[in-house]
């Protein structure tokens, strides 16, 4: 019955997906952990570590839960710290330290963080007009490293530069960037210069920066070239915070003409007859198809050269060990040590023999062809 069991949970390769999706939706704020009892709550952990250690592709597992644990963290949307720190201590007893230290990082860095911000606004916060929070995420412990390029507006660039110069004279030798694509932000809107109360709009940091850009601006309405120039940001990062703002749910901008697509000419203006029932409203994000495309490219990539690492890894340390080995038995080696993790297709292991012969780890045998030597 395990046999089979195992057969058929990883007939589908998108079972580590879905596995991931749901440790995420069970462990976010409002999610299905709140509904359980500790003792409840226990056993759905040991259920989910049972599955992980079933799944052959542990490493697609690993990236997504790593990508949401990241968002969960940085938004502040995780049910509790202590369920999570227990849930990765199941985790570590499954998959061993390695992967696991990386999660452990990224709580230790947002503890660090709180420490962090309280000192700043301990020495600066008087001069401060906003309220201001930063993650500072140490990098290679968190999924994303790339940090795309935007503007900083006239409203955040003082306490932006303060708290860089504040971070940099602390941690000698060190440099911050910051991840404009990652933030959320609470902003007063006065939609109309006749209204006295503002509505408080939940945004993502781009779509305040969107709406910042009418404050610098001076004028009612701009084109979506103009908030291209204006942000710095690339069309493909701001495009949906631009649509989100315009979408027929939200109204926080109207755009002419309307429509889900957005070309340069196209106009917005913000929406002077925006009413609400709420003072406080969250404006969602929209997740374009492109976009999820793209995130869902740059994992199969990450999780790609990850495997071709650990193969070249397998190699090597067989290899080293044996200093002879056939084609075959050195596939079966390899597939061997690396089951654990995913299942390593010979197709793969071959090329990365190819690359470790280019590398001039290995050589093939003179005398048989067949057979491959680690050269010292």
């Amino acid at each position: 019955m395990k046999e089979a069991f195992e057969r058929f949970i990883n007939k589908e390769y998108y079972t580590s997906n879905y596995l991931a999706r749901y440790v995420n939706d069970f462990f976010r704020k409002g999610g299905m952990a709140s509904n359980f009892k500790d003792d409840e709550l226990d056993e759905q952990m040991v259920h989910i570590v049972m599955l992980y250690g079933y799944i052959r592709d542990k490493d697609v597992f690993e990236q997504k839960y790593h990508a949401y644990l990241s968002n969960r963290l940085l938004n502040d949307t995780s049910a509790s710290e202590a369920i999570e720190k227990k849930m990765i201590g199941k985790l570590k007893q499954e998959s061993g330290y390695h992967w696991t230290q990386k999660l452990e990082d990224m709580f230790a860095d947002i503890q660090r963080s709180k420490e962090f911000v309280k000192q700043f606004k301990k020495q600066e916060g008087k001069n401060l007009d906003l309220n201001f929070n930063v993650a500072i995420c140490t990098q290679g412990a968190w999924p994303s490293t790339s940090i795309p390029k935007c503007n900083v507006m006239p409203e955040l660039d003082e306490v932006v530069t303060r708290f860089i110069r504040f971070y940099e004279d602390k941690h000698v030798g060190r440099k911050i960037h910051f991840r404009w694509d990652k933030g959320t932000a609470e902003v007063g809107v006065r939609f109309n210069p006749k209204t006295k109360t503002e509505k408080i709009l939940v945004l993502s940091t781009y779509q305040m920066i969107v709406l910042l850009l009418f404050n610098q601006a001076k004028k009612p309405v701009l084109t979506y070239q103009e908030i291209l120039d204006g942000t710095g940001v690339t069309s493909d990062e701001i495009q949906a915070a631009v649509l989100s703002l315009a979408h027929p749910k939200s109204k926080v901008l109207l755009k002419r003409p309307n429509g889900p697509k957005i070309e340069p000419s196209h106009k917005l203006r913000l929406n002077f007859k925006f009413s609400h029932p709420q003072s406080k409203i969250q404006v969602p994000m929209l997740k374009l198809s492109r976009t999820q495309a793209k995130e869902t490219n740059e994992t199969q990539q990450q999780v790609q050269i990850q495997r071709n690492n650990q193969v070249d890894a397998a190699i090597v340390r067989i290899m080293k060990a044996r200093k002879q080995l056939s084609h075959s038995a050195l596939l079966s080696d390899v597939r061997n040590q690396l089951q654990a993790r995913f299942d390593a297709q010979p197709n793969l292991i071959k090329q990365r023999i190819e690359s470790l012969i280019k590398l001039e780890y290995l050589e093939r045998d003179p005398d048989n062809r067949t057979s491959y030597l680690y050269m010292q």
